[in-house]
């Protein structure tokens, strides 16, 4: 998401205040402040934007409600694992393969369709193309595993 956002400046990809902070200081020739990220979920929310329309032949990703319902439980299941507090905690994995699949959907629109991604180098277009197809075929064969 990252990439098919930056676009020249990055502001797209930093949170919004961080962003105008950004800018502000770029206008006035001042020290530029330290900028983050947006978080996931906003990030997410961009690509489905016109934030997405950096050249004439950008796309806009159109999500469905169970690539949304992934990408929240992605989300979820991030933000207990990085602010991991002790207790028990179990996972049921019959599900994630199936949030696998929409996720590559994802990726395969960001690098196929959106417009906005470019490869310099010779051979790394193809290189992530077979990654991704990859992903998508391993992630097939453990949702047949996982079927109950």
């Amino acid at each position: 998401m990252i990439l098919a956002l930056k676009g020249s400046n990055s502001l797209s990809v930093m949170k919004p205040d961080h962003a105008n902070k950004w800018l502000e200081a770029y206008r006035k020739g001042s020290r530029y402040p330290k900028a983050k990220m947006d978080n996931f979920t906003n990030l997410f929310e961009k690509i489905q934007s016109d934030v997405m329309k950096q050249f004439t032949h950008s796309q806009i990703f159109v999500s469905t409600k169970q690539i949304n319902t992934s990408i929240n439980e992605l989300n979820e299941l991030r933000n207990k694992f990085i602010h991991f507090m002790p207790l028990g905690w179990s996972l049921n994995i019959t599900g994630l393969p199936s949030l696998g699949l929409d996720i590559v959907e994802v990726l395969k629109f960001l690098v196929h369709e959106s417009g906005n991604i470019y490869f310099y180098e010779e051979g790394h277009k193809e290189h992530i193309e077979q990654l991704i197809e990859e992903l998508f075929c391993k992630l097939t064969q453990m949702k047949c595993k996982y079927i109950v």
